[in-house]
């Protein structure tokens, strides 16, 4: 029963990178209000905002109202380096369906 639970740990904190977007020649700063505005465009109003640096990632998320009444939670942690930003959104369910990933970051690259 624990390498059920160690496997289910595992596999849910390895989100795919395919979602996460890169962008070279981005400084950390710049890259936290493009993913905040990202999140407000998509409707959410942002509840946590943790500054990233090159010593520490940041996280941005927020909430929103989904039409069947209940409240979607949606987080994107920033990574910065030499070699420029890493935005990987979270997804927080077992079994996510990656909703979230797509949408934030087809909407990022927009802005």
């Amino acid at each position: 029963m624990r390498w059920l639970l160690l496997l289910t740990v595992v596999l849910a904190a390895c989100a795919p990178k395919q979602y996460a977007v890169v962008r070279p020649n981005l400084e950390c700063g710049r890259a936290a209000r493009v993913v905040q505005r990202t999140l407000v465009a998509l409707g959410y109003t942002i509840t946590e905002m943790i500054e990233p640096s090159a010593a520490r990632p940041g996280v941005v998320g927020g909430t929103k109202a989904a039409a069947d009444g209940t409240v979607e939670r949606g987080r994107v942690r920033i990574r910065c380096s030499a070699s420029g930003v890493e935005a990987q959104p979270i997804e927080d369910s077992l079994m996510p369906n990656y909703e979230f990933s797509r949408k934030f970051g087809y909407s990022f690259r927009e802005l």
